[in-house]
């Protein structure tokens, strides 16, 4: 059974109007979930259910955490006498000042950092300047030779120095 709120406002309403004091006992259960609260919004109620919309592809993840539920629809029940069940769900594109989505749809992964085969692969190709090899090892040695000041020592003349 699901509890009705104790004000004559619509649960939605009454929910946003008390949710400052939500956070606050959100925060006294768990600080971690309600940082994520803190950029969350309360959006809509649809079967027994209060959808939050959240900014990020990471605050959705973490809400949706079964013990992170758990702390919202408690604190919620403490704070407005209702009970519902909570999911979070990404905030559509255009309410973050950017293009307006094409369709709603799970947050698109953001770009992989190179490989380091891909990255040693980039110094590889940069541009030689006052003489640098081309080669990402020749790069480097020629990078150590200006850092410190250094010159090639021939191999055999290492045994005359000892």
């Amino acid at each position: 059974q699901r509890g009705q709120p104790t004000s004559s406002d619509d649960p939605l309403t009454h929910i946003r109007g008390n949710w400052d004091r939500v956070r606050a006992e959100v925060k006294t259960m768990n600080g971690k979930v309600e940082a994520l609260l803190r950029e969350s919004d309360p959006d809509h109620i649809a079967d027994g259910t209060l959808y939050l919309m959240a900014p990020y592809p990471f605050h959705t993840k973490m809400l949706n955490d079964p013990a992170a539920r758990e702390v919202v629809e408690t604190a919620i029940a403490r704070m407005t006498g209702i009970l519902l069940q909570v999911n979070t769900l990404l905030r559509p594109e255009r309410e973050l000042g950017a293009a307006p989505p094409r369709k709603m749809s799970p947050a698109p992964r953001a770009a992989a950092a190179p490989s380091p085969t891909e990255a040693t692969a980039e110094i590889a190709e940069t541009p030689s300047e006052g003489g640098m090899a081309e080669s990402a090892g020749d790069y480097r040695v020629d990078r150590a030779r200006a850092i410190f000041d250094a010159s090639d020592i021939d191999p055999d003349e290492l045994t005359t120095l000892r």
